[in-house]
C-alpha cells in the first residue's frame, strides 16, 4: 500500500509541474489555447485519479491501523478479566 501511495503521489507532483508550466507557456502564447486546455484537462484527469488513489489508500491504512488499535484494546481487557478471574479463586 505504501508504495502505491507514494506512486500517487509522484503523478500528483509531476501533475501540478506539468499544469504549471503549460499555463506559462501558454501565457506567453507558445502553445495555442486549444493544445493548452486539452493538456490541462488530461493532466487534471491524471491528477484527480492519483488523488483519489491517495486518499483511498490513507483510508485502508486508517482502517487497519484502527483494527490493530481496537485488538490491542480487546486483548489487554481479556487479560485483566482473566487476572482478576484468578485473583478471586485464590482467595
Amino acid at each position: 500500500m505504501e508504495t502505491i501511495k507514494k506512486i500517487a503521489v509522484v503523478i500528483l507532483v509531476i501533475s501540478v509541474t506539468l499544469m504549471t508550466f503549460l499555463a506559462i507557456l501558454s501565457i506567453w502564447d507558445v502553445l495555442d489555447k486549444d493544445v493548452f486546455w486539452k493538456s490541462i484537462s488530461t493532466i487534471g484527469v491524471v491528477a484527480f485519479g492519483s488523488l483519489i488513489i491517495v486518499v483511498a489508500v490513507k483510508a485502508l491504512e486508517d482502517r487497519e491501523s484502527n483494527k490493530k488499535e481496537n485488538n490491542e484494546k480487546l486483548t489487554n481487557v481479556a487479560k485483566e478479566t482473566l487476572g482478576n478471574i484468578t485473583n478471586n479463586r485464590q482467595i
